[in-house]
């Protein structure tokens, strides 16, 4: 079986190769973003972003988008669209919870 990674989907894509459901009602899903302090409020976009919209996608990503995923975890300035510069394709979620 290959390895299973995840990609964090906000607005921008996050690799996250670690995370866990805590609980299915209410859906529960625990992560340990990075902070920047060089960035206001100390938050990276993956932080920022789920503040500011009360919204993740949790995708589980085959090892083939491994290199793709990891690229998006660039130290970027806010406002840079990591899908863009990794390659990969926005589609629209199906389930946001």
């Amino acid at each position: 079986m290959p390895p299973i990674s995840s990609l964090l989907i906000i607005f921008l894509p996050a690799p996250f190769s670690y995370f866990n459901v805590m609980c299915h009602d209410p859906p529960t899903l625990v992560f340990g973003p990075n902070a920047d302090s060089s960035r206001p409020g100390g938050d990276k976009d993956t932080a920022h972003n789920i503040k500011e919209t009360g919204e993740c996608v949790i995708h589980i990503i085959s090892d083939w988008f491994l290199d793709a995923a990891n690229h998006t975890s660039g130290s970027f300035p806010r406002g840079v669209d990591e899908f863009e510069k990794s390659g990969l394709t926005k589609l629209p979620s199906v389930k946001v919870f």
